[in-house]
């Protein structure tokens, strides 16, 4: 079992709580249908999260890159993203949208207002189809491809993804993954496997904010190698329905609270 210690934030509802792919999937399914969430709510929550760790990870004005998946991981990138420009105007941000036309509605609307802020940006905000040659130094790579819900190997521009990833990580640029390394099987903590038992290339990242709880798989000592610190970040869903769905860490683990705050496919 793991023995590095997951951060939590402070007042953190998810604290001490740990969570199936399938136990988290029935919380947000509770939330949004019986609490009256809208997804929007959510995505809004991760996405703050995830700019909260960026800000721990990279320097403020360091470029940005968002790799962008289809569904809701790609949407929790395009809202950072968006959040990101608004606190930095003269930072250089590019989302390279990896599945064009297959982002989830949530994360259409996020596309949509991203869009529109183009214009205003002066070229520092950028949205893309192809990856860049290559990033300055120091930069940030924000993996958000895909999350828990991956079920099957990366491949096609997914796996040239990663191994862009790589190269971009061997130069010296930091890499945050949105709620899983993209690649990684989240109930075990190790590479999803095809049929045929080939490991999926998978996303080396330096922090992983996992959103909503603790995935079942950052439990296993593999994961670290992928996945890097691991924090918890918020998504806005009360403790009550957490408690419902998650199980107890265990004492094993030790879960820290800390004074600063951190900061799905």
């Amino acid at each position: 079992m793991h023995r590095h210690p997951i951060r939590f934030e402070a007042c953190s509802p998810a604290k001490g709580l740990v969570f199936s792919v399938e136990q988290m999937r029935r919380v947000d399914a509770f939330a949004i249908d019986e609490l009256g969430l809208p997804g929007l709510i959510l995505m809004e929550h991760a996405s703050i999260a995830l700019r909260v760790a960026c800000g721990e990870l990279a320097p403020p004005d360091a470029p940005a890159c968002v790799l962008v998946g289809p569904g809701n991981n790609g949407g929790d990138g395009l809202a950072l993203a968006r959040l990101l420009h608004t606190a930095s105007p003269r930072r250089d941000i590019t989302c390279v949208l990896l599945a064009p036309g297959r982002t989830s509605s949530d994360g259409a609307t996020n596309l949509r207002v991203l869009e529109a802020m183009l214009d205003g940006s002066d070229g520092h905000l950028r949205i893309e189809d192809e990856l860049p040659d290559q990033l300055p130094e120091g930069s940030l790579v924000v993996d958000a491809m895909f999350g828990s819900g991956l079920d099957r190997p990366l491949a096609g521009r997914f796996e040239e993804a990663v191994r862009w990833t790589e190269a971009q990580h061997a130069r010296g640029c930091f890499v945050l993954a949105a709620d899983v390394p993209s690649g990684l099987d989240a109930d075990t903590g190790e590479p999803v496997q095809s049929h045929a038992g080939r490991d999926s290339p998978t996303v080396r990242a330096n922090r992983t904010v996992t959103l909503g709880g603790v995935k079942r798989g950052f439990l296993q000592d593999g994961s670290r190698v992928w996945a890097g610190e691991v924090c918890v970040g918020d998504i806005g869903v009360p403790r009550w329905v957490l408690e419902r769905f998650g199980e107890p860490i265990g004492s094993e683990i030790r879960a820290e609270g800390g004074s600063r705050s951190t900061g799905r496919e």
